[in-house]
């Protein structure tokens, strides 16, 4: 009996176009012809360029809007920051301003940030700063070494005759010399 049913069902799906869908976990038949909606192709938003590039350069214009920081971290840039270089960073708010050597720049688009030590009441006290936070103000490099060493990274200087001592009291000390 199951048998001769299933040779009719087969038998009657010949004659008429039918199509089986699925819908929530069951299969259904649709009898008849199916009408697809075709919509118009969107405008072209992003001119042509990839969506990646087209993304990171408009987080580039909303936290840079001048293109200074990102010119920090150029490395086409005669004047990028390095490793070794000491800043000062300035904050737009009450917060007062950082100053101490890069340790390590971290270049990675929008998430960029550098490596600052100093040494506070004889402690060593490291800080990671995203370069385009939008609460700093701008970056200055006050001092940049005479020789540069030749690690990227200066993580062996803790704790060694090579480690910085308390920066602005001896930028201060080399101001009183010069005037």
């Amino acid at each position: 009996m199951l048998l001769q049913s299933f040779k009719a069902l087969r038998a009657r799906s010949c004659l008429v176009s039918t199509s089986i869908t699925q819908t929530a976990g069951y299969k259904t038949q649709y009898l008849g012809q199916k009408v697809v909606k075709v919509y118009q192709p969107l405008p072209k938003l992003r001119e042509g360029t990839p969506l990646m590039k087209y993304v990171k350069e408009n987080q580039y214009k909303k936290l840079d809007p001048n293109g200074v920081k990102k010119n920090l971290l150029d490395k086409s840039n005669p004047n990028l920051l390095r490793s070794g270089d000491i800043v000062r960073i300035t904050y737009n708010n009450k917060q007062p301003p950082l100053v101490g050597m890069v340790i390590a720049v971290k270049r990675n688009g929008c998430d960029s940030n550098i490596l600052l030590r100093n040494s506070y009441a004889k402690l060593g006290v490291e800080i990671r700063v995203p370069i385009f936070n939008p609460v700093i103000e701008r970056v200055d490099i006050l001092k940049r070494p005479t020789k540069y060493r030749s690690r990227n990274k200066l993580y062996y200087i803790r704790g060694t005759k090579l480690d910085v001592t308390d920066i602005e009291s001896s930028l201060k000390k080399q101001q009183r010399r010069s005037n």
